[in-house]
Parts: C-alpha cells; structure tokens; sequence
C-alpha cells in the first residue's frame, strides 16, 4: 500500500510539473470547487485523528491563489446560483474555489488567525456547537479516541470486537460509528460512556474544541462560521425531535456567540436527503454542504447540496494540484 500511494505521488508530481494540472483547471470555468479540511497539527500530536501540519496548509494555500479565485463559501455559492451578482469588484477570470473546516478543534485558532490576518484568506469554519460548549470531542471522534488508548484486547459489549491491532480498533471504530449513529444523542453519550469504561483507555488524550472568544478573535480575522449540528447527529439517522434539536440550537448559539447570522450548514458526516434539506430550510439555513466529492457547476448546482474535496493530510503539492484540477480522487 505504502508503495502504491508513493508510485501516484510520483506520478501525479510528474503531470503537475509537466503543466497537466493547469490544463485541466483551464477547463473549470463557471465552477466553484469547495474544500474540507478538519485539523491542523501544531505541534500537539494526537494519534487518533490524522492532522494537516500548517506548513502544508500554507504551502497549499499557495498554490490556491495563484491558480484559483479564493471566495467566501456563501458568496461563492450565490454567485453560483444567481442569487447575487459578483459583489467582490469583478470576476478575475479563473475558476473560484472556497475553504471549509469542519467540527471546531482548538488548532484551528492557532492554523487559521495568522494566515486569515496576513492573506485576507476567506475561510468558513463549521462549529458543532456541544463540543465547544462542553468540551466533548464529536461522538465519531470520541470513538476512535477511547478505542485507540484500550487498555483491553476485545470489547465484549454492546459488540464483540477484537482490539489487539491498530487494524482492529480501527475497524472497530467502524461498526461502532455505524452502530451508535442510529440512536439519539443521550443514549449514544451513554453507550460510549460504558465502551469507556469496558475498554479502559489509557493515556486517553483529547483534542480541546476552540473556545468562543477564540471564535470572536478569528471572527474579526475575517473568517465566518456555520453550523455542524449541536451534537454532530448523521441526520438521516436520528428521529425528527432530534432532527431539530441538531439544527436551529447550533445556528442560535453561533449567531448569539459572533453576533453575526448564521446561513450555512455542513451535514455531519455528509449525511442528507430530501427532508433534511427541508429541515434545514425551516431553520433559517440558506445553503449546505455535503461529502458528496466533485466540484459544483453552475448550470446545475443546488445550495442545499454543495459537493466538497476532501483534503488528506499528507499530499504534496503535485497530487493536491492534481486532485483539485479534476486528475485525481
């Protein structure tokens, strides 16, 4: 595996410098590419979540502005859909392109401020509102966090699921994430409560969420905020009283905390349909965003179903210029 992911970034290296990547972005006019980022390594390392180091990210951020128009997300989103003409002063010519980070790890604060402040870089980051305002990690992250400390060989309930390799714990996270995601967000708490206490991590290590006066502090850097729910719920899962105890809470908390309206929404784990859009609507929301990959083409975009490129936290240059241009997934 580690020789095959080699082999294509010495390929996808070699299209780039050869000027393919430029080719292909010379082909995305009329589109807006959006893309997802989560953490950001600064220093701290945290074996249970993978993090971008912010050298890469400004190494990235980069090559952006020389090849993309980098745009608010929502200003990017209504010129897309006719809602607003161009209100940034003209078009540059070149294919737009925003940035998104999803879930609202204290790190953020440290990647984000001086980069927003140095570059005027737009950035719109999705908060789960719970975690900042207690201090619990995402329930999906919480699980690989306890799982990755075990102390344990096998978690006997409410699933028996070996842990004795990074391989297991990993897949057993899986099963659990698929498992929990079908209950409400009080009975998932308490299930991995017990997990805890049956796996017994140790040297259990968290990543602190951003506190809200570091939200203030990146709000006047210039960067906007979004809802990620309140308690990170994959909302075709969970039952209509949570539907709305996930939507209008985390947007009512963010505008209280910013003092500015809150119009977008990142679905967790990029979960929606048809009623969650609508859902999402009644809240006060004016677009969201998906996992769906792919760029958004104006012809036929939806708001409420912007695709995203995820980006992995350890590509180099070439494939990430590849990858944005449309060469490589």
């Amino acid at each position: 595996m580690k020789l095959r992911a080699a082999t294509k970034e010495l390929l996808y290296g070699a299209a780039h410098v050869a000027g393919f990547s430029r080719f292909a972005r010379s082909r995305l006019a009329e589109t807006l590419t959006v893309l997802t980022y989560h953490s950001f390594d600064d220093g701290d390392a945290h074996p249970y979540l993978f993090r971008m180091p912010v050298s890469r990210l400004e190494e990235q951020v980069t090559y952006l502005r020389s090849a993309f128009e980098i745009v608010d997300l929502e200003d990017g989103v209504n010129r897309m859909t006719g809602t607003q003409t161009d209100s940034q002063g003209g078009s540059t010519g070149r294919p737009m392109l925003a940035i998104t980070v999803d879930d609202g790890y204290g790190d953020n604060h440290t990647a984000l401020v001086s980069l927003a402040r140095r570059s005027q870089l737009p950035v719109t980051v999705f908060l789960a509102t719970d975690y900042l305002d207690t201090g619990r990690l995402p329930w999906p992250t919480r699980i690989s966090s306890v799982l990755h400390f075990a102390s344990v060989d096998e978690l006997d309930a409410p699933y028996s699921l070996p842990l004795r390799t990074e391989a297991e714990r990993i897949r057993a996270g899986q099963v659990l994430r698929q498992k929990l995601s079908c209950l409400d967000h009080g009975d998932r708490d308490h299930a991995i409560a017990e997990i805890e206490q049956m796996v017994r991590p140790e040297g259990l290590q968290t990543l602190k969420p951003l506190t809200w006066d570091q939200v203030r502090d990146m709000r006047d850097a210039g960067i906007r905020f979004g809802a990620h729910t309140r308690y990170h719920g994959w909302l075709d899962r969970v039952s209509a009283t949570d539907l709305e105890e996930e939507l209008g809470p985390s947007k009512a908390r963010i505008e209280a905390e910013t003092d500015m309206v809150c119009r977008s929404l990142a679905y967790p784990n990029g979960n929606w349909n048809a009623s969650i859009v609508a859902a999402a609507k009644t809240a006060g929301f004016s677009h969201a965003v998906t996992q769906d990959g792919g760029r958004n083409v104006s012809q036929s975009m939806d708001p409420f179903a912007v695709h995203r490129i995820e980006v992995p936290y350890n590509e180099r240059i070439g494939t990430f210029a590849c990858r944005i241009s449309g060469m490589a997934f």
